[in-house]
């Protein structure tokens, strides 16, 4: 048998020749790049799916290669199941990049690739300058220079963010590590951001936000991360007779907080929000959750809800786990319903032009190659009219997804900044 270091030297010695490469890859092998090769998110399925690629992509950008070999590892996650885990590290054109692969044994005793994994981690000669924090450390900032940065009061920023949420957070902060200056702006009583349009100063976009006392601030940038919810604003409620009848309390799964809230209480949850549920049984509230199959609820009246069946059931409280609505009329130039939480481009049409809104491409939603439709890309992602939206970008959804794809939007931002930013594939 073959040992698994040869394979992986063998490896090094051949990855450059794209033809050679395919003997390399098990026909069911998978390629994902993230803006290493590609400037973009493309998963490649299949032998020969991959070696298109690697013929087109791989030789135009690799320099210099560094085998890992502290980090060669075989690895067994079920019995009978194994591979060999090991990456490189390469600088290319563009930038430097790390290349994770796996190697599985074949029947014949030879190790071949079954996935690669290539991943674009800071553009050339722009590194994320990231260290330790010190809550304790000054800086020596006084309050008035820290106001002035958070205002850009001295200069404009580069990157407007809407939205100061996990997501904005993150997108701010990535920004930050790589020096280009992002200002956030969360919707509150104090700032709002009120319409997105084509720049009139050299930029691409024109930003006008609405501070307090109805004072107006425009901001003349060539980019705009929407970081906004990733449901719609306005609540679907069913349309039951005789609701209004009902003593007890009613509420929105959305406004949800603790179980402990309805102590004591019968509760009648009207969907499927497991988490909810569980939380209420963990706490001892009995709970009945209602799922739209063969039983619908059909009225309020006398304080019962009374199902489509006849059947009646107790409640002093009752939480619709029924989703958000549009909050625009869909035309066939507009939208089309991704979830039961409405359309995530909601938010970003009311702010934008309406000569804009057909360019704008699904947020969620997994494209022909199973990678997210827009998530952390330019909102007009691979649509025909992308150009016209360019510089506008989205990120959402949970800690760990935009931890994670923050990242993304600040090297794709940042190449742009400093002319860097290669051709899409």
């Amino acid at each position: 048998m073959p040992h698994p270091n040869d394979a992986a030297d063998g490896n090094q010695a051949k990855i450059k020749d794209a033809t050679a490469g395919v003997d390399l890859r098990t026909d069911e092998a998978f390629w994902r790049d993230m803006l290493a090769l590609t400037w973009d998110y493309h998963t490649y399925e299949g032998r020969d799916t991959a070696s298109r690629f690697l013929a087109d992509q791989l030789l135009k950008y690799p320099s210099t290669y560094e085998l890992r070999e502290d980090l060669v590892e075989l690895q067994t996650r079920f019995e009978g199941l194994a591979w060999i885990q090991d990456n490189f590290t390469f600088d290319t054109t563009v930038g430097h990049t790390s290349w994770i692969f796996r190697l599985v044994l074949l029947a014949n005793c030879s190790w071949k690739g079954h996935m690669v994994y290539t991943h674009l981690e800071d553009p050339r000669g722009f590194r994320e300058k990231i260290r330790p924090s010190n809550p304790e450390e000054n800086h020596g900032e006084s309050a008035e220079a820290r106001k002035k940065e958070q205002e850009h009061l001295d200069e404009e920023p580069s990157v407007i963010v809407v939205g100061g949420g996990q997501s904005g957070l993150d997108a701010a902060a990535r920004l930050k590590t790589l020096d280009v200056n992002a200002l956030i702006i969360e919707r509150n009583e104090r700032h709002r951001v009120v319409s997105v349009e084509p720049g009139t100063k050299g930029k691409k976009w024109s930003v006008k936000v609405i501070r307090g006392g109805g004072r107006e601030r425009i901001s003349e940038v060539n980019h705009v991360v929407f970081a906004l919810s990733i449901i719609s604003d306005t609540l679907r409620f069913p349309d039951i007779p005789c609701r209004d009848e009902f003593k007890g309390q009613v509420l929105h799964s959305t406004k949800y907080k603790f179980a402990t809230d309805h102590l004591g209480k019968k509760v009648v949850v009207v969907g499927a929000p497991h988490d909810i549920c569980a939380d209420y049984a963990d706490h001892g509230v009995d709970v009945t959750m209602v799922q739209r199959s063969s039983t619908y609820i059909m009225t309020a009246k006398n304080g019962f809800w009374v199902f489509e069946d006849g059947s009646t059931l107790d409640a002093d409280v009752v939480i619709f786990a029924t989703g958000c609505v549009h909050l625009l009329p869909l035309g066939s130039n507009q939208v089309n319903n991704e979830y039961s939480y409405g359309d995530a481009r909601e938010a970003y049409l009311q702010l934008l032009p309406t000569n804009l809104h057909s360019a704008v491409q699904p947020i969620w939603g997994l494209n022909e190659e199973g990678e997210l439709n827009s998530v952390s890309r330019e909102i007009g992602g691979r649509g025909p009219d992308a150009d016209k939206v360019a510089g506008l970008w989205s990120l959402m959804g949970n800690p760990s997804l935009c931890r994670f794809f923050s990242k993304h939007v600040a090297l794709q931002i940042k190449a742009y900044e400093e002319g860097i930013f290669g051709e899409r594939c």
